[in-house]
This record gives structure tokens, sequence and C-alpha cells, in this order.
């Protein structure tokens, strides 16, 4: 069962939050492909590996949704606003 949890943390802590996240979605895809083997003498078993990595890449897939939207309100927070009428000035070093 997936369950939506909310908490609260600095925002200069929203870059390592999110680092955090992305090794767990990289060690969950990696575990996903070691069950992904082609085994009919052990059938039963395969189809409950496969059904264990479609959970699991469903929640992967909840968690890339959630970095989105977190990357989102962060740069909204942390990025200077820009009144209507300016132009932003981006400089060429």
């Amino acid at each position: 069962m997936k369950v939506k949890v909310n908490y609260t943390v600095d925002i200069e802590d929203i870059p390592a939050m999110i680092q955090e996240i992305l090794t767990s979605i990289r060690r969950d895809i990696s575990d996903c492909t070691t069950r992904l083997i082609f085994n009919p003498s052990n059938f039963d078993k395969m189809v409950e590996d496969y059904r264990s990595a479609r959970e699991k890449l469903d929640v992967v897939d909840s968690q890339i949704e959630d970095i989105i939207n977190i990357t989102a309100g962060w740069l909204q927070a942390t990025q200077p606003k820009i009144e209507e009428g300016e132009e932003e000035v981006h400089h060429e070093e």
C-alpha cells in the first residue's frame, strides 16, 4: 500500500533531500532489473518477481513526480522574481 507523507524541512535542505530520494530511486530500479528474469521453469516465482517489480516501479514513478513538484516549488521560492514589465538580463562571461 502506498501512503503520501508530508513533512517540513528547511529550504536549504531541499537539494540534499532530493539527492537522498534519487539514491533510493536508483537502488529500487536496480533491484527491479534483477527481478526481471525469464524463468518459465518456475513460472509462479517469475510472476511474483514481475509483480513486485511493477509495484516498486509504481512507487518510483510517484517519487519522480514528487521530485519534479518539490524542485518547482524550491526554484520558485529561491529564485528572484521578475516584476511585470522588467526584462531578465543575462550577462555572458
